[in-house]
């Protein structure tokens, strides 16, 4: 579950999670800054309420159909000197 934890990601809503969020997102695909994620769902950022707090909303795992995150790759280091011979 941390892997999602301040993560960017585009969510296809689900039919009941498009008819929930109709009026928070207007569309059925979304992107969004998660927050945190727990057994409920995505804990994703809505608005900055002040300089100290962050409004939080919850999309339930039932509410979306496929979730798209940018996944960075660490380099492979080479040992100096040598060459990888396949």
């Amino acid at each position: 579950m941390n892997y999602w934890t301040k993560r960017r990601a585009t969510l296809q809503l689900s039919a009941e999670g498009n008819a929930v969020f109709a009026e928070a997102f207007g569309a059925s695909s979304i992107e969004v800054d998660v927050e945190w994620a727990d057994d409920l769902g995505l804990w994703i950022y809505r608005d900055q309420v002040d300089g100290s707090a962050t409004s939080v909303m919850l999309v339930r795992w039932s509410h979306f159909d496929t979730a798209f995150i940018d996944v960075v790759l660490p380099e492979q280091k080479k040992a100096p000197g040598f060459t990888l011979v396949r």
